[in-house]
């Protein structure tokens, strides 16, 4: 048996004219009543008061038609759950049963409802931190997200992890004024990262040429490089007997002193010292020599481009000298280190990274990049199956992969770069989060990449865009802001009343099969 969906939706169609007019007085009355105060703002306060009345009236007006409007939703579950049952009594007699099953019958017969439109677009306030904010607007199954609602965003950081995010006034689903704003009025501050070295600050402990954690696909050393770590000497020498000295570097701008050493301190309370220092707190320290003639050798972990060590000492003999025995690089974002990918224009250099997925579940992804040199190329971040294996796409055929081409990164400061994954219903077994060349870089065109984050997303309400802040090389501040956008046409009225009607905005998984006006199928709507 079949459900004649034509039919349904005929007497749909009947209830949603009732709540279309409702919906037009309410709104035609707001729309006056907002021109009327403003008009009698200056006139008596006997007369504001009146109108102070009036508007207590309107309020007991939007009351009655909220109860219209829930009694014509009403009229509608029950429509549904007797023409579901009647068509199959094997139907258990529940809302959630019978819309599962219309639901189905929609599809097997190729019947959609016209669909909306949606996007979403983000830009940036006048701020400190040069980092980005990301949305989209679809759902676990990579579909549009049909029932998110129009409105403004705000987004106003409260510091350099955590925001703020403030939607537009909300109405119930049962409010002629719906749909509104959502009312959104959340903290935010990104969830744990399931990348591990994303920062790179560590090497591999048996391939020194490759970061912990990663795998190298390419030529280590040449055309994809794990920058350096800083590593520097302090060395004794003229077998001083008494005495102390300090060591003193620069980071940042700022110069930092440790505390007082002896001249014959050891290697342990040399890297103590160290790292009391803001920055150096990854510091290690070994040494060589005999008392109190040592060598010491700094490895400066995670520390961004640190000066050369200097030292004030007040030995009764012998002296301290300062050495750098391998340089760390300068093109690093936050950290000590980097990955560096240069390009002979055919190399596509990648680096793998296993990581543990749930199904259909979005995901945030970002990294920071910078460039040198000029030339084509593109680097990209996807998910595969294996290394050297298939992208996986969503199950909306949407491949999970964000593509940056070289020339759009900026070759003056580390910029950031990212979106949003989203995982299909079936996994593979194996599932690598992968960084390369998808396009090969032109021969001496480099593309440095930091800061490689992937966690999962954060949705500003239930149906409604997801939003990330992504960090860049320079902190978000307090009072840093971003504008969501959220347009919707609401094109697909028949949709859009099923919402309130049926409450399909709180079901996620629980849509209607849409399509453009004008597709191949049925396209009922009001």
């Amino acid at each position: 048996m079949a459900i004649n969906i034509t039919n349904y939706a005929a007497k749909l169609d009947e209830v949603f004219q009732v709540s279309a007019s409702a919906k037009t007085f309410a709104e035609s009355i707001d729309t006056d009543l907002d021109l009327l105060v403003n008009e009698f703002t200056t006139e008596s306060v006997e007369v504001r008061a009146a109108i102070k009345n009036v508007l207590q009236a309107k309020n007991s007006i939007y009351g009655s038609l909220g109860t219209l409007i829930s009694a014509l939703a009403r009229v509608v579950e029950e429509l549904t759950v007797a023409t579901v049952t009647e068509d199959d009594p094997n139907v258990a007699i529940n809302t959630e049963s019978c819309l599962e099953e219309l639901i189905r019958q929609f599809e097997a017969q190729s019947v959609f409802l016209e669909q909306n439109t949606v996007s979403v677009s983000t830009s940036a306030g006048t701020n400190v931190g040069n980092g980005n904010v990301v949305a989209i607007c679809k759902n676990k199954f990579g579909q549009t997200e049909q029932l998110a609602l129009a409105e403004t965003i705000e987004v106003e950081f409260l510091g350099a992890s955590t925001s703020r995010q403030y939607g537009e006034r909300d109405a119930s689903t049962t409010s002629p004024l719906w749909p509104a704003g959502s009312g959104t009025s959340t903290n935010m501050s990104r969830r744990q990262n399931l990348i591990t070295n994303g920062n790179f600050a560590t090497s591999d402990s048996v391939n020194s040429a490759a970061p912990a954690n990663w795998l190298i696909s390419g030529t280590p050393g040449t055309r994809i490089v794990h920058t350096p770590t800083e590593t520097q000497t302090v060395e004794i020498s003229g077998t001083p007997t008494t005495g102390t000295y300090t060591l003193l570097i620069v980071i940042g701008g700022k110069t930092y002193q440790t505390s007082y050493l002896a001249y014959s301190a050891t290697a342990s309370e040399v890297q103590s010292a160290i790292q009391g220092l803001p920055g150096l707190e990854q510091a290690s320290v070994t040494s060589t020599g005999t008392t109190p003639n040592f060598t010491h050798t700094i490895t400066l972990t995670g520390t961004k481009n640190p000066g050369q060590f200097t030292s004030i000492e007040n030995f009764d003999s012998g002296s301290i000298a300062h050495a750098t025995l391998v340089a760390g690089s300068a093109e690093t974002a936050k950290g000590a280190r980097a990955i560096q990918f240069t390009g002979d224009n055919s190399e596509q250099t990648a680096i793998y990274q296993q990581v543990s997925l749930q199904a259909n579940t979005i995901y945030s992804v970002s990294a920071l990049a910078k460039r040198s040199g000029t030339g084509a190329g593109s680097i990209a971040i996807d998910l595969v199956d294996s290394i050297g294996g298939t992208i996986l796409a969503d199950d909306a055929s949407t491949n999970n992969q964000i593509a940056t081409t070289v020339s759009t990164i900026s070759n003056s400061a580390y910029s950031a770069i990212g979106g949003f994954f989203i995982t299909p219903k079936s996994l593979p077994s194996t599932i690598y989060l992968r960084v390369w060349q998808s396009t090969a870089l032109a021969a001496s065109q480099s593309v440095y990449v930091d800061n490689i984050y992937l966690s999962e997303a954060q949705q500003a309400y239930s149906r409604g865009p997801f939003i990330e802040a992504i960090s860049g090389s320079v902190d978000f501040a307090v009072d840093d802001t971003f504008t969501v956008t959220v347009a919707n046409n609401y094109a697909g009225s028949m949709q859009t009343n099923l919402a309130w009607a049926l409450n399909t905005k709180t079901r996620p998984g629980k849509d209607f099969p849409t399509a453009a006006a004008g597709a191949p199928g049925v396209v009922l709507e009001t």
